[in-house]
């Protein structure tokens, strides 16, 4: 169930348009896999801006998180640094780059809030 929602919060997020901006990969420019529960997903903002299924290991960056903090993540209910402090989200790479995310995240709000309409 919840693989088939995170599916869904990717790639729909992902075929609406701009998620990832030329603007986001810009000013994010890292790399990073999200480690979920059940499934890995490889955000490459350094050069393309590209979501992809899988655990890319040249990433800059790893965010190892259950389920339900990723869509809490993208839904607003956290954000990266309380859900860092309190240990929902494991972090393997520099901390800096994990929060240039909040960009990324962001993005999926308001997207995922205009599909809702």
């Amino acid at each position: 169930w919840y693989q088939r929602r995170v599916r869904e919060a990717v790639v729909s997020t992902q075929s609406t348009g701009p998620l990832i901006t030329d603007r986001l990969v810009h000013e994010t420019g890292v790399s990073a896999v999200l480690k979920l529960s059940d499934s890995s997903w490889t955000l490459d903002l350094r050069d393309e801006g590209t979501i992809k299924e899988g655990a890319d290991e040249t990433a800059d960056i790893t965010l190892d998180m259950k389920n339900d903090v990723f869509f809490k993540l993208i839904d607003g209910s956290t954000s990266t640094a309380a859900a860092y402090m309190s240990g929902q989200l494991k972090l393997e790479g520099n901390i800096m780059q994990a929060m240039k995310l909040s960009s990324l995240f962001k993005s999926m709000q308001g997207t995922l809030a205009d599909e809702a309409k």
